[in-house]
């Protein structure tokens, strides 16, 4: 379903709380409801954005915003170590640190706390204490704008580097709208603590941050 407002108050969509508007925000819960949007005829610029953690508005935004409501999470669980795990572009990043922690799948503990949504990681190639998100991420499916039909990329195809991908260049702005990302996680634990300040760190914080990592709770 589509949501559809107009003149709409931005402070709660950006993490700075600028107090501004946008011309149009549209909210959609799926990648087929994006099929029956007529691009051309929205005001423009046409914006995706996530949680707003990576906007910093100095006025009001003239044209339109897109924002996804699409928030499955899906596993794959055939009983071997890698577990294939699909998931909408508005699911809240760190929720879905901590539900795959709860489910004891491995890969994601050290993104934990990264503000913003799946689809936005995707983008950002988003990355904290030695992990990035493209180490745990296969392929993402996206709504292509100019073609106008759904259309996947594997991670080779995305041109992942530091905080960068091909739907970041400049000749993709507004084209590609993820939709989805799947991931690969791991049942072994298999704990990330190789990144150069944690191998600092004084010997009582690295074994709390170890235990984290590990999900052990410690009463310190």
């Amino acid at each position: 379903m589509i949501k559809v407002f107009d003149d709409f108050d931005l402070s709660a969509r950006n993490t700075f709380r600028m107090k501004v508007r946008c011309r149009k925000f549209i909210e959609y819960d799926s990648a087929k409801d994006l099929e029956t949007l007529d691009f051309s005829a929205l005001p423009g610029p046409v914006l995706s954005i996530g949680g707003g953690s990576n906007l910093l508005f100095s006025g009001d935004f003239p044209g339109t915003l897109l924002h996804s409501r699409i928030e499955y999470v899906k596993f794959f669980d055939l009983g071997l170590e890698k577990v294939p795990v699909a998931v909408g572009a508005g699911v809240c990043f760190d929720f879905l640190c901590a539900k795959m922690c709860a489910e004891d799948l491995w890969g994601l503990e050290n993104l934990s706390l990264i503000p913003g949504d799946a689809g936005a990681a995707a983008v950002q190639n988003i990355g904290a204490y030695g992990v990035e998100f493209k180490d745990i991420m296969t392929g993402v499916s996206c709504y292509d704008t100019v073609l106008k039909q759904k259309c996947s990329f594997k991670r080779e195809e995305c041109g992942y580097g530091y905080r960068e991908s091909i739907f970041k260049k400049p000749e993709n702005k507004g084209r590609y709208i993820i939709t989805g990302v799947m991931l690969e996680l791991s049942r072994k634990p298999e704990p990330r603590l190789d990144y150069a300040p944690l191998k600092a760190a004084p010997a009582k914080s690295r074994v709390l941050v170890e235990a984290r990592l590990a999900g052990i709770q410690l009463v310190v």
